[in-house]
């Protein structure tokens, strides 16, 4: 009786790894072009993860300085000065400062910019 789940010896065609050209067609990825893949992918996932972090604080959580100074594009110090000044309320404990996401968001609509001919929406 013949054996009808056999294989052939030989991989069909269709089971071959495709050429990968470079950019310059000179063949296989290097090493290092590789490397430097993973690494721009981990650098983007990891950019991706904090702006979901700062998302989910923004609804309704606790922001400590990094995640404002991240997501307001400004510094430690010019966060330091709007708290001395009395811009964001804050609470203290220990060592670190926390600002309520709700305060940080009031304090931003407060302050919209709206030149004139155009509409708010």
């Amino acid at each position: 009786m013949k054996n009808v789940y056999s294989y052939p010896l030989t991989q069909p065609a269709l089971c071959k790894e495709p050429d990968v050209q470079t950019q310059n067609g000179t063949g296989l990825e290097t090493e290092n072009q590789i490397q430097n893949m993973i690494v721009d992918f981990n650098n983007r996932l990891r950019q991706l993860e904090e702006k979901i972090v700062i998302s989910k604080l923004m609804k309704g959580g606790w922001l400590t300085h990094r995640h404002i100074c991240k997501m307001l594009n400004i510094s430690k110090r010019t966060l330091d000065l709007y708290r001395e000044k009395g811009y964001l309320p804050y609470s203290k404990i220990g060592g670190t400062v926390y600002y309520r996401a709700t305060d940080v968001e009031n304090y931003l609509v407060n302050h919209l910019v709206i030149r004139e001919g155009t509409k708010k929406s």
